[in-house]
């Protein structure tokens, strides 16, 4: 496997810069950069994830999400209205989304923040 791939769950994700030295590691991915998708269309870094909770912030919506084939991780969105306006989106609801390489960051573990 080359040294910016990793594998979480059943999912094989590329990151955009190589994996840090060690063995364990902390994956990072602000919630402004995880992209919904309107449709499923098999591409990289592209899952499917179920929609467990929706909140409304104002200037933005939170969605917490659980990817399917990664059991115990637990993803948060922050959508803007523009996004939410052409696609509503509800709990439960099962979502494509993407997770950019260039903005998942792999961190050493116990690296300080």
């Amino acid at each position: 496997m080359s040294d910016d791939v990793v594998e979480v769950g059943s999912h094989t994700l590329q990151l955009g810069q190589p994996l840090p030295e060690g063995d364990a590691f902390t994956l990072f991915l602000r919630p402004e950069d995880i992209l919904i998708r309107a449709q499923w269309e098999p591409a990289a870094n592209t899952v499917l994830a179920r929609v467990a909770d929706v909140a409304f912030a104002g200037a933005l919506t939170r969605l917490k999400l659980s990817p399917e084939g990664m059991p115990g991780v637990t993803l948060t969105a922050d959508l803007c209205p523009s996004m939410l306006s052409r696609q509503p989106i509800v709990p439960g609801e099962i979502v494509p989304i993407a997770l950019p390489a260039a903005r998942l960051i792999a961190y050493p573990e116990g690296a300080p923040c």
